[in-house]
């Protein structure tokens, strides 16, 4: 059975997005636009995937095997909540052999807004809140067929951050788990720099460009 991680990842996104909404009412989102010079001196243009990517591998490391944009599948109907997407896939080596895919976009919440929310986080995966409005989720594997899948989301005003995990299998809790080289808590740290966001300043972007081994 073919997975349609984007029907289903961005489903779960969308269910997820009002998570954490009676807490501090400081979001990531707008800390992340202080951070990256809103309302300073300092210019921001929009980010890129090559931006994300770059600001995915301070917290994954260097030793990434390529990375690129994040598209859909041409096949596959792209949601609603697609609209405005930024994101980048990044392939690391797996312990024992093999790779780990990293996906990691950034989503207008206002377009995550206007998807339905038909999608419930238990029906697609076991969840767990944490801290800053970021939500663990996983789907286990399904033997001989699929070998489950990690992400963590942050929700906030501004935009949605979503980073996902495919490769290793996934039997229980991730936090538990062997992952074959990357780990939960760099998946949350990458959900939770203040510079993954529809905004960057300019010596964020200056930086990026130099981030070898994009296609």
């Amino acid at each position: 059975m073919r997975r349609l991680l984007p029907i289903l990842a961005l489903s779960l996104l969308a269910a997820l997005a009002g998570c954490g909404q009676d807490s501090d009412p400081t979001t990531a989102g707008d800390s992340a636009g202080e951070a990256t010079g809103t309302g300073s001196e300092e210019a921001v243009v929009d980010t890129t995937a090559r931006t994300v990517a770059a600001i995915a591998v301070r917290h994954l490391g260097e030793d990434y095997l390529r990375a690129g944009e994040l598209t859909f599948e041409s096949d596959v109907p792209q949601p609603d909540v697609a609209t405005g997407m930024v994101g980048a896939s990044l392939s690391y080596p797996r312990a024992g052999g093999g790779e780990l895919i990293v996906h990691v976009s950034v989503i207008p919440a206002e377009s995550v807004g206007t998807h339905p929310e038909a999608a419930r986080c238990g029906e697609y995966a076991e969840c767990a809140e944490l801290p800053d409005n970021l939500t663990l989720g996983w789907e286990k594997e399904e033997p001989e067929e699929d070998p489950g899948i990690v992400r963590v989301i942050r929700t906030g005003d501004d935009n949605v951050v979503f980073v996902s995990l495919s490769g290793p299998a996934i039997t229980g809790d991730p936090r538990t788990l062997d992952l074959g080289g990357v780990t939960v808590e760099e998946l949350i740290a990458v959900a939770s720099d203040p510079d993954l966001h529809l905004r960057v300043s300019q010596t964020v972007a200056d930086s990026a460009a130099q981030l070898p081994r994009f296609e």
